[in-house]
């Protein structure tokens, strides 16, 4: 830790401080809880590469990060095994300081980071004296023990998980007392019927019915274990899985979700379940059905919104001010961040026979598959087993045959010549399962980010491939036709692009995973063109920005000098112009102008009447 600074004082409160705090779930609506988290808290900053809590710390703190970036991990065989990226409003530390334990992991900071500090037993007087607010982070601190006990591995490393619930404990409650009822009448009348007759087999029966019946409540309680929901910073998820024929993972990222809405009734009210509903511009929306504390789960994502829109418009912000730098020659400055302490391990099955295992299951109950963007789809896997059981139920019947001919010791026919049968038989049944297979394989939908495309082989034949832009798609519905559709879960996808035909996909599995699919590309695809237009109009405004920042330092330069004209070399200096000489009047001694006054009379001798002779002259 490089600083450590009291926030508040009793006596005045940040209300800038208060006001963001408040917008965290945790202590939203809860403005007496706020005020006191922040009396206690201390806000401590934190250089790249600085640790928040070290693992199995024994007093761990309650942290609340305010800015930067952090990673979170724990380890695994003494490796550390990285359980996300947490940043502004994330908390860590709960689970620790409520179990009274060690702490499971270790945080350090990625990135300068700001954090609120709040010890361990001041958490818990907090705690004692808000119930709500205990109530939200004990939700939490329960989410964050799943995942890291029971990351699912589909889940990206560096998504930090805020939510992890399965259905109300009220749904396992029903479905038990449902199989109870049916069990134990049925136990009941066996027992009934062997104390009333002789036949000891009801005996036995009812002993298989309780057997059964303890069965069916085990199958019950994994399979309410199998469903669960996931919100992390990126998404939220539904997961829900029946072993071994049904299996369907809905998602929304964050960045699609408009808002969050909760539905409880009557029962959902007294026992703190309810619905909570995801709404984005897709239909239909992501719901969780029968969620506990539906209340909180909403909140949490009613505050990932809030941040999203809010880093959403932070980084186009800084996208526009490091463009600008960029084109103005001023350098971008860059934020510092240490290198990652932890891994993602991998997850990957190891061993031949784990992989082959593997495999074999995701190609017969996983019939869809996202690889590089590209989602493909292939028809229900129970149409692969309807299509290669008759030529197994040939083998099966065939080495049945031949096993009970050799117990028999028959010796027609021969044991050589049924042994040839049976290797004929059974290489043409195993080449009539490969073509089934591939002819099954061949058969794929795909959905990348601009096209739809059914894609349609037969083996050693032609290939047909049909192709629909996805910015064209008008409607999208599903429909599971039958009864054995609903039970195994597959049906039919129609997806009209306007006038033209529609695509159909059928028989996918989780037709209305395949519409969500669909609709979020649809979503995907929109936000992504207002994206490029969004670049564009930013571009153009960077541009004039750049020219007004070119006329105004043109303007505020001082005028340049205009250049001289250039210089001639000196003349050559000339003589200065001689006085002039008398005239040929003054030479003769006239002071007059003899065109004037007659020659031989001077002016000041003329008589009068003398200009009466010069008249008649003239």
């Amino acid at each position: 830790m490089s600083d450590t600074a009291p926030l508040a004082s009793t006596d005045a409160l940040d209300p800038d401080a208060l006001a963001w705090l408040q917008r965290s779930h945790v202590f939203h609506g809860q403005p007496e809880a706020a005020a006191a988290f922040l009396r206690r808290a201390r806000l401590v900053t934190a250089a790249p590469g600085d640790w928040l809590i070290e693992y199995t710390d024994p007093n761990p703190p309650f942290v609340l990060l305010k800015k930067g970036r952090a990673e979170v991990f724990t380890y695994l065989g003494g490796q550390p095994a990285l359980l996300g990226i947490i940043g502004g409003q994330d908390h860590v530390g709960e689970e620790a300081v409520l179990a009274h334990a060690r702490s499971p992991i270790s945080v350090r900071a990625l990135r300068p980071t700001a954090y609120y500090r709040l010890e361990g037993g001041d958490l818990l007087r907090l705690l004692a004296q808000y119930p709500e607010v205990a109530r939200r982070l004990m939700l939490t601190a329960e989410s964050h023990r799943r995942a890291r006990e029971q990351r699912p591995p589909w889940l990206p490393a560096r998504e930090w998980v805020l939510v992890f619930v399965y259905r109300h404990w009220w749904v396992l409650f029903w479905r038990w007392l449902m199989v109870a009822v049916v069990g134990l009448g049925l136990l009941g009348l066996l027992l009934t019927a062997a104390t009333l007759t002789d036949f000891a087999g009801f005996g036995y029966l009812a002993g298989l019915a309780l057997l059964a019946t303890l069965g069916v409540g085990y199958w019950v309680w994994v399979e309410w274990r199998n469903d669960y929901y996931l919100v992390t910073t990126q998404r939220a998820s539904s997961v829900n899985r029946i072993f071994p024929v049904h299996y369907s993972r809905h998602e929304v990222p964050i960045s699609m979700i408009n808002a969050a809405e909760v539905e409880t009734g009557f029962w959902g009210r007294r026992f703190d379940f309810g619905d909570v509903i995801a709404r984005t511009w897709a239909e239909p929306p992501l719901v969780f059905v029968t969620a506990p504390a539906p209340e909180v789960i909403g909140g949490v994502l009613n505050e990932l919104v809030q941040r999203t829109r809010a880093e959403r418009e932070h980084m186009e912000e800084q996208t526009i001010q490091n463009r600008l730098r960029e084109r103005l020659g001023l350098p971008v400055e860059e934020e510092p961040e240490a290198p990652p302490e932890a891994r993602p391990l991998a997850r990957a099955p190891t061993g031949p026979v784990r992989r082959f295992v593997q495999k074999t299951y995701d190609l017969l109950f996983h019939a869809r598959r996202e690889q590089g963007g590209v989602i493909t789809y292939y028809k229900h896997p129970i149409f692969l087993i309807t299509r290669v059981a008759p030529p197994s139920v040939v083998v099966a019947v065939t080495w049945a045959f031949f096993f009970w001919h050799r117990f028999r010791g028959w010796t027609w026919p021969s044991p050589q010549a049924l042994l040839t049968l049976v290797f004929l038989v059974n290489l043409v049944a195993f080449l009539a399962i490969v073509y089934q297979v591939w002819d099954w394989a061949n058969d794929i939908y795909q959905l990348t980010d601009t096209q739809i495309l059914d894609i349609k082989a037969i083996p050693f034949g032609p290939k047909q491939r049909k192709v629909a832009p996805l910015d064209k798609v008008v409607s999208v519905d599903f429909e599971r036709p039958s009864f054995w559709a609903q039970v195994f879960n597959y049906g039919r996808v129609t997806i009209q692009t306007g006038p033209e035909e529609p695509l159909i996909f059928e028989r996918v599995a989780s037709p209305d995973q395949v519409q969500q699919d669909l609709f979020l590309r649809m979503e995907a695809l929109r936000r992504r063109r207002e994206e490029e237009e969004w670049l564009r109009q930013q571009e153009r405004f960077i541009d004039w920005l750049a020219a007004y920042h070119g006329l105004v330092h043109t303007a505020q330069a001082p005028p340049a000098e205009e250049p001289s004209a250039p210089r001639l070399p000196p003349l050559a200096e000339e003589a200065p112009p001689e006085e002039p000489g008398p005239t040929w009047e003054e030479a003769l001694g006239f002071d007059y102008d003899p065109w004037v006054t007659p020659p031989g009379i001077h002016p000041e001798d003329e008589e009068e009447g003398d200009e009466d002779l010069w008249a008649d002259e003239a």
